[in-house]
């Protein structure tokens, strides 16, 4: 099993909990899947915490564990992936913060934590990962302002930012500098967004 490259419970196409009888917690063993570069668990029947062990599988390219009932915080130690590609860990149960550790996961370029219970600041450090393309923080909560770092993330093509009530203040004049902005959710912001628009016909 240690040679294992690809592991996957459930498919995108199962709806959580039909299509397998797995369940229950990820084994710490799995730290020893060294070889292991796509790992997706989507049966929607496993719980607990996330293993600080998955921190060990340098050769993840994938990490998708959606659409379960994972609890407790996001582990610091999944910083220690060198090449993750794709970071998936929406419909959920998670909670605390988001680490500012992943600004080190440069190679990233989906990072989806979207429908769990986080909470605390935004991590000024997201901008860090160069080249993120989606970036999906809504139905959470989150608290304090939107930092204006993040319109340093020019490549991004997609962000989610929805569904957050506990943000305050306005959407950054930042965020403008995303030039390669294709589909933004912000309808937390509604009210912000249409009296900007409104604002030039008013003057």
């Amino acid at each position: 099993m240690n040679s294992l490259g690809f592991l996957t419970v459930g498919d995108s196409n199962t709806r959580p909990g039909e299509g397998s009888f797995l369940h229950g917690q990820i084994p710490s063993e799995i730290g020893t899947m060294t070889e292991l570069r796509y790992l997706h668990i989507r049966s929607g029947l496993f719980t607990g915490p996330i293993p600080t062990e998955l921190g060990m599988l340098t050769s993840l390219f994938t990490l998708r564990l959606s659409g379960n009932s994972f609890t407790g915080e996001i582990p610091s130690e999944l910083a220690l992936l060198t090449s993750p590609f794709i970071f998936e860990l929406k419909d959920n149960i998670l909670t605390g913060l988001l680490p500012s550790e992943i600004g080190m996961m440069t190679p990233m370029k989906v990072l989806e934590v979207q429908n769990n219970q986080l909470s605390g600041p935004l991590p000024t450090e997201l901008p860090m990962i160069n080249g993120l393309f989606w970036l999906y923080l809504g139905s959470n909560n989150f608290s304090g302002n939107i930092p204006s770092e993040y319109g340093n993330m020019t490549e991004l093509l997609q962000l989610d930012i929805s569904n957050l009530p506990l943000l305050t203040g306005e959407l950054p004049s930042e965020l403008l500098l995303m030039t390669s902005l294709g589909w933004m959710n912000a309808c937390s912001f509604v009210d912000v967004i249409v009296s900007a628009l409104m604002r030039p016909w008013s003057d």
